[in-house]
């Protein structure tokens, strides 16, 4: 009998990708493309990136996605707006909740209590180190985590993923 922490995540990580960066011919759509294909070819269950511009795309997609890890991409303020709707959907802490933000100002991440683990980045990721970062955080989230997620091997996978941005991504586990 397998030993069952008690704030596990149900199942193998499956993540669902969205782009708000409200700019889908810019560079930040690009650049979730990007990290969502790097993230395949490491075999990572990936789903988008999603383009969200609006409070019911965001809606839609948290609905009809059954994915345990998020990986959110876009600018402040457009983080900012989908921490009500991420709350509402998220309630039971079960999910990974990877945010990387592409004109970072700042955010609480105490304010954001609906994630298991939640990762965020800082000032100063350059592009290369998220195309590094993200996909090695879910690329070994992966190949460790086959009957579910633990918060030990969360912050295992942060740290052999932080080798390509130190310091550059903080990591919150509840």
């Amino acid at each position: 009998m397998k030993f069952q922490q008690k704030n596990q995540i149900q199942g193998k990580p499956k993540v669902l990708a969205l782009d708000a960066a409200k700019n889908t011919g810019g560079w930040e759509a690009e650049m979730a493309l990007r990290i969502c294909n790097v993230m395949r070819r490491q075999q990572v269950d990936v789903d988008g990136p999603i383009a969200v511009d609006n409070r019911s795309h965001v809606v839609d997609a948290l609905t009809k996605s059954d994915a345990n890890c998020l990986f959110v991409m876009g600018a402040d303020k457009s983080i900012q707006g989908l921490h009500t709707e991420m709350g509402a959907k998220y309630r039971d802490r079960s999910k990974v909740i990877a945010v990387y933000i592409t004109n970072y100002t700042g955010i609480d991440m105490g304010s954001i209590s609906f994630a298991a683990a939640m990762l965020v980045s800082t000032t100063g990721l350059t592009q290369k180190e998220a195309v590094l970062f993200y996909p090695e955080f879910f690329s070994e989230l992966t190949n460790h985590s086959e009957d579910g997620i633990s918060m030990p091997m969360v912050r295992f996978c942060y740290a052999k993923a932080n080798r390509f941005a130190p310091g550059k991504v903080e990591l919150k586990v509840s």
